[in-house]
């Protein structure tokens, strides 16, 4: 998997030029930092679990869920767990597993997608090393070819998905990514060598407020991107790489306040 890298060319400069450039270059340190490190004071949020205060619940008790729409391949429910260990769908049109809700529901802006995932992969496919979890916000149009935010997770030990110069080499830490793709493009991308996800069950919580999107594993922040663009609305997805197999359940959304000063995010 080849994934995108920054390119920034500087032909000429005058002296203010070189100013602003060692000013960004500083800025831009110092949100590297704040990715990468962890942030004791960014608490993850306290949301309750009721129905009334959650906007969409999954929990997978009564045997199927038909408010997911699958993509690719097939799920099932079993032992009260959303499962993705079927073979690909007659209208597939790709190998990566998904599956979405509430695509389009422009009344999904900011909000709180809680989950329980495991990405054992027992069949072992596409290979043994392989265990990975997709996570999906503000999903404007169904992956893989349209507009959303795309989370990546892959456990501690897990072979570098990222190719190139990467291809081959063990990341301890673990990996996770966000991804923003618009109509199938990437448009931005970020990662962190540090997912504080095991092969078993883990616990996810994702933040999404305007244009900042703020990720818990387990319990501890392991990144956060900021947008200044951001995509504004949209439901929420799971999935996983090629034939690999997963479960996730316990799939809750909380809604959050808008921001009262931020316009731009409402005009549609």
């Amino acid at each position: 998997m080849r994934l995108p890298k920054p390119l920034i060319t500087i032909h000429r400069a005058s002296l203010q030029t070189l100013v602003m450039l060692a000013l960004a270059v500083a800025s831009i340190a110092t949100y590297g930092q704040a990715i990468g490190q962890n942030s004791q004071s960014s608490a993850e949020p306290n949301c309750n679990h009721d129905e009334e205060s959650s906007a969409f619940s999954s929990y997978f008790t009564n045997g199927k869920d038909a408010r997911w729409t699958q993509i690719n391949r097939a799920w099932h429910v079993s032992s009260g767990r959303y499962v993705l260990d079927g073979g690909y769908l007659p209208d597939s049109v790709g190998r990566d597993g998904f599956s979405v809700t509430h695509v389009k529901d422009k009344s999904w802006r900011n909000y709180v997608m809680q989950a329980t995932f495991d990405i054992t992969n027992p069949a072992h496919l596409p290979s043994p090393d392989v265990h990975n979890a997709f996570f999906f916000v503000r999903v404007q149009s169904p992956p893989s070819e349209g507009t959303f935010y795309r989370i990546m997770v892959w456990p501690k030990g897990t072979t570098d998905p990222r190719g190139g110069p990467h291809n081959g080499q063990i990341i301890p830490g673990g990996l996770i990514s966000i991804e923003k793709y618009v109509e199938g493009s990437v448009l931005k991308y970020i990662d962190r060598e540090y997912s504080n996800t095991a092969v078993g069950t883990n616990a996810i919580v994702i933040q999404v407020v305007d244009g900042t999107i703020r990720i818990w594993i387990n319990g501890e922040q392991v990144i956060r991107m900021v947008d200044p663009h951001p995509i504004r609305y949209g439901g929420i997805g799971l999935g996983a790489i090629w034939e690999a197999q997963a479960w996730f359940d316990n799939v809750i959304v909380t809604p959050l306040k808008d921001h009262d000063d931020d316009r731009e995010m409402h005009e549609d």
